[in-house]
């Protein structure tokens, strides 16, 4: 385990949270740091997403129909088999935050659903 310093005027505030959710300024800081760093992660994916759609035309000449793995704007692997693409991206980069995405026609994947009836309802 790793010590980390509080600043003096961070830790009083701090308690007094921890006080209030009644658990432990350890487990707040911990708790906190990981929502951080899931934002931070979430925010690199938005960040590789827009440069997917940036970069759209030209990775469809290419890999139309594929699946491709982007870190940083460039594509750094590719597959038909989706969850092959996942595992050896996994394997390489760990647990570092890489846009996977299927290459269509279209930037973004449209879905159509039809709306539930119940049955024996009027159409």
């Amino acid at each position: 385990m790793i010590k980390v310093a509080i600043q003096e005027e961070l830790l009083e505030p701090i308690r007094r949270v921890a006080k209030q959710e009644k658990t432990s300024v350890e487990s707040l800081v911990n708790d906190w740091l990981r929502r951080q760093l899931a934002l931070v992660r979430e925010q690199k994916i938005h960040e590789e997403t827009a440069r997917f759609r940036a970069k759209h035309g030209e990775l469809r000449v290419k890999y139309l129909g594929q699946h491709i793995a982007m870190r940083n704007g460039e594509v750094v692997d590719h597959d038909s088999d989706a969850r092959k693409l996942y595992l050896r991206v996994r394997k390489q980069y760990g647990d570092s935050p890489i846009l996977i995405a299927p290459v269509g026609e279209q930037p973004i994947q449209t879905y159509q659903m039809r709306s539930p009836r119940l049955a024996g309802s009027p159409s």
